[in-house]
């Protein structure tokens, strides 16, 4: 992702939040995909759990 994308997603009473569909198309992640949320100070970052048939992400383990 060469273009940084904020966007805002609001907190259900059950925690959860709804990825926005430009994030989920730009992280190429869909239903029953999983990710990984690593907090490090005051920020989360969401990046996706590669897949047996998907290359590892930059950085990630695997």
């Amino acid at each position: 992702m060469s273009k940084a994308t904020g966007r805002i997603a609001t907190l259900t009473s059950k925690s959860q939040i709804t990825i926005p569909a430009e994030v989920h198309r730009r992280l190429g992640i869909g239903p029953g995909d999983r990710v990984v949320l690593e907090v490090e100070g005051g920020a989360a970052t969401l990046r996706p759990v590669p897949t047996p048939s998907s290359p590892p992400m930059p950085g990630s383990f695997g």
